[in-house]
């Protein structure tokens, strides 16, 4: 009898425990309210950023080679060795300037023949002068023997110009590519001439890539340590069919000289009338770009003559000395 009433009593307890298990079960799932639940009675929570206006810098390094914004070829018209090379890389020219001389042979003795030729009708047209002095010969025949000449002339001028290798044009050597005493062909490059007042990087650029320039987009080069400035003057918009790259292109204003720098100045001005004379339609449009002028005032006063010069361009301590210099000297 004892031992069924423990038997009763451990499964009453027992049973009691699982209601009371039950019971904090549901008041547990009662308790904990869902998300739903939350944000409908809070409020969904949110975190504000304000949003700024930043600039992106973006560099990136490319090699490419250089070469002058305006470049013209000197070619061979003779295939004979060279005697001479007057100029070399870096040098400045004059249009027409003789960079290159042949070696006189037999294949290029057009120069003799068309000096002989107007060798003989000088004399011609002096002895006919000399006739119609008589009254010999009409003037029609002076005036034949006279346009002979004058062609002969400019044969030989052509002659004299196919035996030297000329500039084309005025401005720097960047390529000698023949050597005193070598054979080159007719028709090949001898030379080449550049204008450097402005310089063109061109860059092969790959398709992942080229995304990146857009022109007038700012761009330096770095060379020998020093840094230039430029712009991206174009961008392609297809890849070479050859090589599968794209060809951009950098300009870059050359010299890169600080006028207030007493070096730089110096060195300027040693290629100044050059540089500016031989390209003087270049310069003139950048002067009107700047804004820059010179107005010059004549004034008579007192029986003496004043003269007035307005530069807009600041003059550097340097040049008012010069002038000073030479006032003082004059």
């Amino acid at each position: 009898m004892k031992q069924t009433f423990n038997t009763k009593l451990i499964a009453v307890f027992a049973l009691a425990m699982l209601l009371a298990a039950c019971g904090e079960q549901e008041e547990a799932k009662q308790a904990a309210p869902t998300m739903e639940e939350i944000q409908a009675q809070k409020g969904k929570p949110v975190r504000i950023v304000t949003a700024k206006d930043e600039k992106l810098n973006d560099y990136r390094e490319f090699n490419g080679t250089i070469e002058g914004s305006q470049q013209t070829d000197a070619i061979a018209k003779l295939s004979d060795p060279i005697s001479k090379i007057n100029v070399q890389v870096g040098s400045n020219v004059s249009k027409d300037q003789v960079l290159a001389e042949f070696v006189f042979t037999g294949d290029n003795s057009a120069y003799q023949q068309a000096e002989a030729q107007v060798k003989l009708q000088e004399k011609s047209l002096a002895r006919m002068k000399e006739v119609q002095a008589k009254g010999g010969i009409s003037q029609q025949e002076i005036d034949n023997t006279q346009t002979q000449l004058d062609v002969a002339k400019m044969q030989l001028e052509q002659a004299r110009r196919a035996t030297l290798v000329l500039a084309p044009a005025a401005g720097t050597v960047t390529d000698v590519r023949y050597k005193v005493g070598e054979v080159a062909n007719v028709g090949s490059v001898m030379f080449t001439i550049a204008k450097l007042d402005k310089v063109i990087m061109k860059l092969d650029v790959l398709t992942q890539d080229i995304g990146y320039f857009k022109k007038g987009a700012e761009a330096t080069i770095n060379l020998n340590g020093e840094i230039f400035k430029g712009k991206v003057s174009m961008v392609p918009l297809a890849a070479d069919a050859e090589t599968r790259f794209f060809p951009v292109e950098i300009t870059f204003a050359n010299k890169g000289l600080n006028i207030k720098n007493i070096d730089d100045y110096e060195k300027g001005m040693q290629n100044f009338k050059m540089d500016t004379l031989t390209n003087i339609n270049y310069f003139l449009e950048e002067q009107r770009k700047q804004g820059y002028f010179i107005k010059i005032i004549y004034q008579m006063r007192n029986n003496k003559i004043k003269v007035e010069i307005r530069n807009r361009a600041e003059l550097t301590v340097f040049e008012y000395k010069r002038i000073h210099d030479k006032i003082t000297r004059a």
